[in-house]
């Protein structure tokens, strides 16, 4: 009797390392996902930008340079958008 609880422990314990492992293993798998689709919308995006620079090849010869346009216009979109709420937030004040 003894043996058979021994063992019914470790069959237990195993099926714990099992469902251990497929938990890990679906999470990788939903990583992988992410990761895929992640690469997916970089490439459509790298294309985006070839076809840019091939369109207007005349103003913008590497694709650098459209990055660091791109970039310089969405940080000052963002500071526009932050002065904007912030000065929103005087007038609700002033308002009052």
């Amino acid at each position: 009797m003894e043996s058979a609880t021994l063992e019914r422990g470790k069959i237990e314990e195993k099926d714990k390392e099992i469902e251990q492992a497929e938990l890990k293993h679906k999470a990788l798998k939903e990583q992988d996902s992410r990761i895929d689709k992640k690469i997916l919308k970089i490439q459509k995006f790298e294309n985006f930008l070839k076809d840019f620079q091939v369109k207007f090849s005349d103003e913008y010869p590497d694709l650098t340079e459209i990055t660091t346009r791109y970039n310089r216009l969405a940080a000052e979109h963002r500071r526009l958008e932050s002065r904007h709420k912030a000065s929103a937030g005087q007038t609700e004040s002033i308002n009052n």
